[in-house]
Parts: structure tokens; C-alpha cells; sequence
């Protein structure tokens, strides 16, 4: 399916480049508008490893952790 972008769109695509972030609230949904050469080189990119996010993810369980009221109680074991 394709559908026409908004001139609202198209103005703030073309004014910084994407990508242009959008929100349905009734679902909590986000959805992400970029050009499609972009688009494609994302979906094609076999350059991909895993390994590039574990320091995200070790950001994020660190900040969960501090919060884990239980967190010593697991690390016992």
C-alpha cells in the first residue's frame, strides 16, 4: 500500500532530513516516516552484529537493577 505524505510531512522531511517520528495514541504505537533509499539500505544491512548493542543493553539493565528492590536476594544464587 502506498500513500501520499502531507505537505506538513514533506516540509520537515525535506527540513531536517528525517526521520520523522509519529505517535498513535489510541494504539501507543510509534511510527517512523524515512526516504526510502534509507529505508531499504536499513532492511538490506548485513553489516548488522548483534554484539553493537550490548553496551545499550547493559545501560539499561544497570538502570533497571537500581531500582530491583530483589536484586541482591538474585545475586546470592
Amino acid at each position: 500500500m502506498t500513500l501520499q505524505v502531507t505537505d506538513e510531512q514533506l516540509k520537515s522531511l525535506q527540513t531536517t532530513g528525517g526521520p520523522l517520528h509519529r505517535h498513535d495514541p489510541a494504539t501507543q504505537t510509534g511510527y517512523v516516516l524515512v526516504r526510502e533509499d534509507v529505508f531499504r539500505k536499513c532492511a538490506t544491512d548485513n553489516e548488522f552484529n548483534p554484539r553493537d548493542l550490548y553496551p545499550l543493553v547493559n545501560e539499561l539493565m544497570a538502570e533497571d537493577d537500581k531500582h530491583d528492590p530483589w536484586l541482591e536476594s538474585y545475586q546470592k544464587y
